[in-house]
């Protein structure tokens, strides 16, 4: 059972770092958008570029393998 627990916990995350990826992407043509109509971005500008950039998946799962140690 374990190793099915683990087949689904890993296509979860993969799932999720797509989900991830594309939101990005929304995120970042809408700052464009934006941008080219001249209108302030929703969320106010800093943190709607924070969410807008990429997720360093692999810091992220660096810093989660050194927190199972």
């Amino acid at each position: 059972m374990s190793r099915a627990a683990d087949r689904r916990a890993h296509l979860n995350l993969q799932i999720d770092l797509l989900a991830e990826q594309e939101i990005t992407k929304l995120l970042q043509l809408e700052l464009l958008i934006c941008e080219r109509l001249g209108v302030e971005a929703p969320l106010g500008d800093r943190e709607i570029r924070d969410m807008s950039r990429q997720t360093a998946v692999g810091e992220l799962a660096g810093e989660l393998e050194k927190e199972d140690v």
